[in-house]
């Protein structure tokens, strides 16, 4: 009724301002409720009219309109015009009684440890969560911040972690809990999530189009994608704290990374919108071997989640092995991705610290777990230690070394299935695990290799696989029987390929491998001592026997009748060499230079092998000193070179083993005098612990890789009597 006597006012109104010759228009409004300045505007045929803003108590105005076409400026006719609104939505602040923080400082400060005997109300947006398993936050208001040692549900029975749907950096939150002083800091003691509120996430569609995960892993890096899937994994940096999940759809699997992680619960089906890149520690050692990085998503938010727990698709995941994952160039790019393996889960226990191990059938090759909180992230793999499981394995990323880049795992998903080993399938396993790895690609002389000719794998249940080898360029490369052992040796430069025969029971499998041989003669190398002997920097080629590995670094002493020196080297170096073996060496004779600065360490740095002669040589000792007790080694200088010397020694060995280290020891007979055995972990000397506690002699050298203030020692064999033990720890075989 208000409406139409409203409007036959304005008619009446109009058609008397008419009769009186005035061209004079109206404007009609229908409020709906709201009030404004004006609800009746005259105006000539001229004038143009910006329309007023109405308000209304809980209300956001939306726009005027006419016949549903909304309107800002009229003119040159009459208007019947009708506001629109939208119901304003209730803030969190507004519908809880909070204080601000200040209130909450205030109030802790006057309750002290003891803490308050209420608990009130509080609003803020999150700021960060420091600890998602507990729920550790700071929040922040217009008034300042405060910190929450832990949050739970709105009753206060699920802890934060346990939610699944919780709020996260930059939300807004009601928390319901007391406050007190800790160590003179104001914080909420424990706060009960009484209500929350997701920041909007605002991003144009148009600038991150919708991919398959196998669409985006392709994709040029930097760029902007949309992406649906599983959260199949969630990992975990230090402390339990979610920094990266899996994604899979039923194309691929991708990791996305950050702290989107702790909004998201593993079989949440969810939309996300980030960045695909490589990440890589340094690009310049990752371009040495063709190696992209890690691939993942960064910079992620999450747009849609279903809040369920779905599996995640498998159907589109090949099957392969860890051998082939291992040996796949790191130039494939095949980072982040899943792939259906058979692998032997072994768990590794040192003093302060937990590894995980996923192994290929022959018990050996594979990689470490990527653990980021000492193992505790993959306690849950502790009942498949030791068995053959269907694993579901994703090579996260690479450490990038001189050698190249080892991969390392994340078991995605881990099933034990009373995995059967087929018979039929030993002979090529023999070949594939055990024989084709025996050679290289190319020898620089004769390698006197003894080739294996008979594998048994226990854990697979076979034995006695026979192999058998023929070069076909016997002129080049010939198999000779030699005390019962066969032996290949290289005759005359060439290529040629290596025919191995695997024969098990009724079964049998070839593997062709192809050699070339390029035999180089003798080269021009100086001694031991010349080397020694030259200035510091200068280059030097060095011919001696490989005495025992270093320990804690990657390289071994080579020795010869004039000395002995340290040279440090990469792991593909390593994987030719054996104690015995003769070889050249190339490197720089230096001080080493630690990132302390200078110590009394001499070494070959950075030296490459120019030729193995392979062999079984003993090396020779007459250089070394043994006129020297324990107690006159502890009481060298330390300021003068002491590194180039073997000690031979009358001592005891010592390990000693706590929680979060190990050490080991050498000792006098009588126990007064003591050195410690240079070693990142007790462990390196593990292959000498069945002798600790007895009188021995070892050959030992002094080191200092990093300015310690006392000598440390380093063994290079052990004698017990009759029994002599050679330190191999940084060789393969």
């Amino acid at each position: 009724m208000k409406k139409i006597c409203l409007f036959l006012f304005v008619l009446l109104f109009s058609i008397v301002l008419i009769s009186c010759g005035s061209e004079t228009y109206t404007i009609t409004y229908d409020l709906d409720g709201g009030t404004c300045d004006a609800l009746v505007n005259e105006y000539t045929e001229d004038d143009e009219v910006v329309l007023p803003t109405p308000t209304k108590e809980g209300y956001v105005f939306v726009g005027w309109y006419q016949n549903d076409v909304k309107v800002e400026i009229v003119k040159g006719g009459n208007f019947d015009l009708v506001a629109k609104w939208e119901k304003k939505e209730e803030s969190l602040k507004d519908k809880y009684d909070c204080i601000t923080i200040d209130e909450a400082i205030s109030l802790a400060n006057a309750a002290g440890e003891t803490g308050t005997a209420e608990s009130y109300y509080i609003y803020g947006v999150i700021e960060s969560v420091s600890n998602p398993t507990y729920g550790e936050m700071t929040i922040s208001d217009e008034t300042g911040s405060i910190y929450v040692y832990g949050t739970y549900d709105a009753n206060g029975e699920k802890r934060y972690s346990e939610l699944d749907d919780k709020p996260v950096a930059g939300d807004e939150v009601v928390l319901y809990g007391p406050f007190k002083m800790y160590k003179g800091t104001p914080e909420m003691a424990k706060g009960w999530i009484k209500d929350f509120k997701h920041a909007e996430v605002e991003i144009d569609p148009s600038e991150y189009p919708e991919k398959t995960v196998k669409e985006a892993r392709s994709l040029e890096d930097d760029s902007k994608v949309t992406l649906e899937g599983v959260v199949a994994y969630i990992t975990y940096a230090n402390g339990l704290i979610p920094n990266g999940f899996y994604l899979v759809d039923s194309t691929a699997a991708i990791y996305v990374y950050g702290e989107i992680a702790a909004s998201v619960n593993v079989g949440n089906k969810v939309k996300i919108a980030g960045e695909k890149i490589h990440y890589l520690d340094s690009a310049a050692q990752g371009n040495t071997f063709g190696y992209p990085g890690a691939l993942q998503i960064a910079d992620a938010v999450v747009l849609e989640n279903d809040k369920g727990n779905n599996e995640f698709d498998k159907t589109w995941i090949s099957d392969s092995t860890v051998k082939e994952i291992m040996d796949t160039d790191p130039s494939e790019d095949i980072t982040s991705n899943i792939y259906k393996v058979n692998a032997l889960i072994k768990k590794d226990v040192k003093p302060g610290f937990v590894n995980y191990y996923i192994n290929d059938l022959d018990g050996k090759t594979g990689s470490y777990v990527y653990t980021q909180c000492n193992g505790s992230d993959f306690s849950w793999l502790d009942e498949f230690d030791q068995k053959i499981c269907t694993v579901y394995l994703s090579p996260l990323n690479a450490k990038v070394s001189d050698a190249g880049c080892l991969y390392r795992f994340i078991p995605v998903a881990v099933s034990f299935d009373n995995y059967q080993f087929n018979e039929a399938d030993a002979a090529k396993f023999a070949l594939d695990y055990y024989a084709v790895d025996q050679f290289l690609d190319l020898y620089k002389s004769d390698p006197n290799l003894e080739v294996i000719t008979s594998v048994s794998n226990e854990l697979l249940g076979f034995s006695d696989v026979t192999l058998t080898y023929e070069a076909a360029d016997m002129k080049i490369i010939n198999f000779n029987n030699v005390d019962g052992k066969v032996v290949m040796n290289a005759l005359m430069n060439g290529t040629t390929d290596i025919i191995i025969i695997a024969t098990y029971k009724t079964y049998t499998a070839r593997a062709d491998v192809t050699v070339n041989i390029d035999l180089l003669g003798d080269v021009d190398a100086m001694t031991v001592k010349e080397c020694l002997d030259s200035e510091n920097n200068t280059e030097c080629t060095v011919k001696g026997i490989v005495a025992s590995s270093l320990v804690n670094q990657k390289g071994f002493y080579l020795i010869d009748e004039t000395g002995v020196i340290a040279v440090r080297t990469t792991d593909d170096v390593l994987a030719d060499l054996q104690v015995g073996h003769e070889v050249i060496m190339k490197g720089t004779k230096v001080v080493y230079e630690s990132s302390k600065g200078l110590t009394q360490q001499i070494c070959l740095l950075d030296s490459e092998l120019v030729i193995n002669y392979y062999g079984e040589h003993q090396y020779s000792k007459a250089s070394f000193d043994s006129t020297k007790t324990l107690e006159d080694l502890t009481k060298l200088s330390t300021d003068e070179f002491h590194t180039t010397q073997v000690y031979v020694l009358q001592v005891k060995v010592e390990f000693v083993e706590a929680q979060y280290y190990s050490n080991c020891y050498v000792k006098s007979e009588d126990g007064s005098i003591q050195m410690l055995l240079y070693t990142s972990n007790g462990s390196q000397y593990n292959w000498l612990k069945d002798l600790a506690g007895k009188v021995v002699t070892v050959e030992m050298c002094l080191c200092d890789w990093n300015n310690k203030s006392e000598w440390r020692g380093c063994i290079l064999s052990i004698t017990d009597g009759e029994t002599t033990i050679n330190n191999s720890l940084n060789f393969s075989k």
